[in-house]
């Protein structure tokens, strides 16, 4: 997987049609972008106060404080602090308290998921749903082509600088060699402490912290999955395989 910055509309418009491998398009401009079409084997991510008009059946996924206008079938998924306004048969996934529907026009619709963000008074088409909860067994079956000889491949995010956690950078994480969590707990009720944090993908482990990508193989009787959040993992011990470019 790799990642593409863009800043202008001229760099989003000179995108290939389809990528040979599955990319992120994180789109960090200080002007708007219409984003008219979704380039094959690819997401696109709004960045840092970015914002754009989504149109054609495109879609996007809204962080820090991005904001989409969405028009003719496009959809979006919204985090943090985002927001949105929708027109036509748009539709929008909410997952933050903190996301802000602006306004939900004409045959839009807006899905809530296991959040109360800010809603405008009216909105035609409204769901409100659950997040899903997903057994250790559901996410293996999830990431099986990452699991061989009784080991699931994961990745981690350290520091460039020293190889160590972002968290703590005391645990240093080095190729060939195993590591250790100091204070392990094998409660699945906890999402957080008590567990070297691995995610099940490149992508995934880049949402917590930008460093170097490490991939690493643990044992299944070595970690533990919450239910609620499978972006992470909690492991009692890692061995690390080898630092992945990306």
């Amino acid at each position: 997987m790799k990642t593409i910055i863009i800043k202008t509309q001229k760099e989003f418009d000179d995108l290939p049609d389809k990528f040979d491998e599955y990319t992120i398009i994180e789109i960090r401009a200080s002007e708007r972008i219409t984003i008219t079409k979704k380039r094959g084997n690819s997401r696109a991510e709004l960045r840092e106060n970015s914002s754009a008009v989504l149109r054609e059946n495109s879609s996007a996924v809204l962080w820090e404080n991005s904001s989409a206008a969405l028009r003719e079938n496009s959809s979006a998924v919204l985090w943090g602090n985002s927001s949105a306004v929708l027109w036509g048969n748009s539709l929008v996934k909410i997952y933050s308290d903190l996301a802000n529907i602006k306004q939900a026009l004409q045959e839009s619709v807006v899905i809530v998921q296991g959040c109360k963000p800010k809603l405008p008074k009216k909105i035609k088409h409204l769901i409100r749903t659950k997040n899903a909860r997903t057994t250790k067994s559901e996410f293996l079956k999830i990431f099986k082509g990452q699991v061989k000889d009784g080991k699931i491949t994961l990745y981690k995010s350290v520091d460039p600088k020293n190889d160590c956690d972002f968290y703590t950078g005391k645990i240093k994480y080095e190729v060939g060699k195993t590591v250790e969590c100091p204070d392990w707990n094998p409660d699945k009720t906890m999402e957080c402490g008590g567990g070297l944090h691995l995610s099940p993908t490149l992508k995934e482990a880049l949402l917590y912290n930008k460093g170097k990508i490490l991939k690493c193989a643990v044992d299944l009787k070595d970690f533990v999955v919450y239910a609620q959040n499978i972006t992470k993992v909690r492991c009692r011990k890692v061995k690390v395989i080898e630092e992945v470019k990306k």
